[in-house]
């Protein structure tokens, strides 16, 4: 009976067990797919910014760049804005 147990732990367990990303359907080996899903490409991810400028946006990790680029002045303006307010807070 142990012997079984472990079987089936081993078998939804194994380090060599191929699966596929739910994001990129990439073929991945267990063993590699916590690495995969940090980086995948494919991956819905937050703004960057969501806490320091409060964006709400969500976009696939390959987008991310083009939205910092797109939404800088409202990052920063946020940002400033929240800086400004902080300070007058203390003032």
């Amino acid at each position: 009976d142990i012997k079984r147990f472990r079987m089936s732990e081993h078998i939804i367990n194994c380090p060599e067990k191929i699966l596929e990303c739910s994001d990129c359907k990439m073929i991945i080996k267990n063993k590699n797919i916590e690495s995969h899903n940090i980086s995948c490409l494919e991956k819905i991810t937050d703004c960057k910014f969501k806490y320091s400028s409060n964006c709400q946006a969500r976009f696939k990790l390959k987008d991310q760049e083009n939205h910092n680029n797109e939404c800088m002045k409202l990052h920063l303006t946020n940002i400033l804005s929240r800086i400004s307010k902080k300070r007058n807070l203390y003032s």
